[in-house]
Parts: C-alpha cells; structure tokens; sequence
C-alpha cells in the first residue's frame, strides 16, 4: 500500500494529489479523453498548490532574509533582532525564547511552568541555534514573525508603562482649596 501524500516540506517536492482526489477534480472537467482530463486536472492541483503557496507565504510581509540557508545565530541577530551591541541582541533573542518556551508550555499544560523549567528549556533552544543555526526558511520566518511580534508587545508595554508614568495625576480636593 502506498503512503498518502504528506504537506510539504521544505526539502521534499509539493504533494501529489492522492487518486481519488485526481479523479474528482478531473471528473470535474468534463472532458471527453479521460487522459487529457487526469492531465489537465494535474495541472489544476498544481496551480492551486503553488496559488496557496503564495498566500501563505505574504503574511511574512518584507521580513528580511540571509543569502542562504542554513542561516546562523549570527545571520538573525543581526537581521531581525534589533539592539546596540550584539550581546543586547543576544539577550533579547534569549528573552524571546523563554518567553516562547513558557507560553507554549502553559498551553500544552494549562499551568504556569515554573522558572528554572522556562531557563533550561530557553538556553537549549539558544544552544540549538548557536550550534546549527536555522536549516530553512520556513523556520527562519516563522521565527522572525513570532520574534517581531513579541518585541512589539514589550515595546508596548514599556511605552505604556512609560506614558502612565508621565501622566500628571489631577490634583487632591485639600490641595485645591489651599490655592485660594
């Protein structure tokens, strides 16, 4: 029995339709020669897989990308992650991934994960991608995306907590009357 096709990966080629799924959309058709119908129906499922393609990958915007892949730590530092030195960059992209870590570790768990738990997992990550880098360019944007998002968030947060700081709270009733 043969496997059914799978999504596709970045190194494997797009999937091929599965029979039945060649023969609905050939019979959709409505051709006369059943072979030009499978091959026109091939051509379809092609279109539409390199079609999708390019939707799912505009959400990306204008992320900036190395030259080539697999891409170091180095490569999306300096790239994506935004700071004066590159040890503010480094530090941020540490912040991010344990960040990441503990969110998707109170979503698989419905919990808040622990601190030292969040750490170790945050450090391996950042290991992995001093020591291999990103391998593709889904990952590369993916984790661009996410990054970016996060920063925004903090940077929100500060410059909301920065603004409310600055806020002149009115005045007190007793010391309004003392003005008189």
């Amino acid at each position: 029995m043969k496997p059914k096709p799978t999504a596709a990966t970045e190194n494997t080629p797009d999937p091929l339709p599965t029979r039945e799924q060649l023969a609905m959309i050939a019979a959709a058709n409505q051709r006369k020669n059943s072979a030009d119908a499978v091959q026109h129906a091939l051509a379809l499922w092609q279109e539409s897989v390199n079609t999708l393609e390019i939707f799912k990958w505009r959400e990306f915007g204008s992320i900036p990308q190395p030259a080539k892949f697999p891409a170091t730590l180095k490569d999306f530092l300096r790239l994506i992650v935004k700071g004066k030195e590159p040890c503010d960059r480094e530090k941020s992209f540490r912040d991010f991934l344990k960040a990441h870590v503990a969110e998707t570790i109170e979503r698989s768990r419905l919990e808040k994960p622990d601190a030292d738990e969040v750490e170790r997992f945050g450090l391996f990550h950042l290991q992995a991608w001093r020591d291999g880098g990103c391998p593709g360019k889904r990952q590369w944007l993916a984790t661009a995306r996410d990054y970016l998002a996060w920063h925004r968030r903090c940077v929100s947060e500060v410059n909301r907590h920065n603004a409310l700081k600055r806020t002149p709270k009115p005045a007190s009733p007793s010391v309004a009357q003392k003005k008189r």
